[in-house]
């Protein structure tokens, strides 16, 4: 068993290259993501720095001039109806008189505004002429003479500035208008390629982690497998068969190398219970061959022992009828031979002793090459075929 899986190009030969350049997409998508962010951002902050600061400033100036334009204006009708009381009309024509001269300053020294405010120099002149004219008339407290200023200074006056400042108001909106559109615009397509960035990265992260799931995580399955199935099989000579020269096909390397040097031992050992076992069969065919050579001398001993018995029992019954020294002779020579013999018995007894303990030492022996064939026979090595 075993997978056969690409390696993944030249530079990308092991898991420790596969995962820094994993890890350097990754940071590197990251970082591009977050560098249009930030750019996002950057224009965002200054498009609206200039519209607060610049756009939006210009249209409250124009418009808080306007204002108090407007109310000289409603304040002259009041005092040409009779509307009000003088010191109600001294207060707020006081208020105009400072704060329409005050607010034409801030437009003069606003950076937008400042150029628009020396073309229209002439325009601004006959509202300060007005003024000074009203005001004579309400220092006197001359309804006539205030109504008279109102009657002929008041359109003369106003109108043009009126007309100048809802010019300038609709420009100013105009390109509030355009470079909003702008603004909106950006951010738009930066957030069309911020999507796109994301889906690109996320695309790629996925990629890579299954690429990386492809080269190792199911390759380690594949050896872990392989292993499981050597396992419960036994089958030494299944072993994983990975191609690469990264960490997981070194590891599988590794295991095969493990796996032959055991399938050596296992050699080893059913080189070793066959020897045990021919040894014990070659010491129970010597037991046998010394069994039956002490059988037969054993026999040939007892014959002997009879014979001399039988012998010694004549040469007794000469000896009481002779009384002769010759046959005291050969009656001794006859016991030296009997002791002999039953000194040739008991060689033989032990020789028969011994053969029998040959005997237990050879079944001893082959009770352990079966324990020992029994240890490896549990095991399928490559010799196995």
């Amino acid at each position: 068993m075993g997978a056969s899986l690409d390696d993944g190009g030249t530079m990308l030969r092991t898991v420790r290259s596969r995962i820094l350049c994993f890890s350097f997409l990754s940071v590197f998508s990251l970082s591009a993501l977050a560098l249009l962010s930030w750019s996002i951002i950057i224009k965002a902050e200054n498009a609206a720095e200039q519209l607060i600061q610049n756009r939006l400033t210009e249209s409250w100036l124009l418009n808080d001039l306007e204002q108090d334009l407007r109310h000289l204006q409603d304040l002259s009708y009041k005092i040409k109806g009779q509307l009000l009381l003088w010191d109600e009309i001294g207060q707020e024509f006081a208020t105009l008189s400072e704060s329409i001269p005050a607010k034409w300053q801030a437009i003069q020294q606003n950076a937008q505004l400042g150029q628009w405010a020396g073309e229209h120099e002439s325009v601004v002149e006959p509202v300060h002429s007005y003024l000074g004219k009203l005001g004579e008339g309400i220092r006197e407290k001359s309804y006539y003479q205030a109504g008279k200023a109102v009657d002929f200074e008041l359109f003369p006056a106003l109108s043009p500035m009126l007309e100048s400042i809802h010019a300038r108001e609709v420009a100013s909106r105009a390109r509030i208008g355009t470079e909003s559109g702008e603004l909106l615009e950006y951010l738009g397509g930066q957030q069309v390629s911020l999507i796109t960035g994301f889906v690109l990265s996320l695309l790629v992260i996925v990629l890579m982690t299954l690429w990386l799931r492809k080269i190792v995580i199911i390759r380690l399955q594949t050896i872990e497998h392989d292993l499981r199935v050597m396992d419960e099989s036994s089958d030494l000579a299944s072993t994983p068969k990975l191609s690469g020269s990264d960490e997981v096909a070194g590891v599988a390397a590794a295991l095969i190398r493990l796996v032959g040097r055991f399938e050596t031992f296992i050699g080893d050992i059913r080189a070793v219970s066959q020897s045990i076992n021919d040894r014990s069969e070659r010491l129970d065919a010597q037991a046998e061959e010394l069994e039956s050579a002490s059988r037969t001398t054993h026999r040939q001993i007892q014959d002997v022992s009879d014979s001399m018995k039988a012998i010694a029992d004549q040469a007794s019954a000469i000896e009481a009828s002779t009384g002769e020294s010759r046959d005291t002779l050969q009656r001794e020579e006859i016991d030296r031979v009997g002791r002999r013999s039953s000194a040739l018995g008991a060689q033989a007894a032990t020789l028969t002793h011994s053969v029998a303990g040959s005997r237990e030492v050879s079944v001893a022996l082959k009770q352990e090459a079966v324990s020992m064939r029994g240890l490896t026979a549990r095991f399928r090595t490559k010799a196995d075929g």
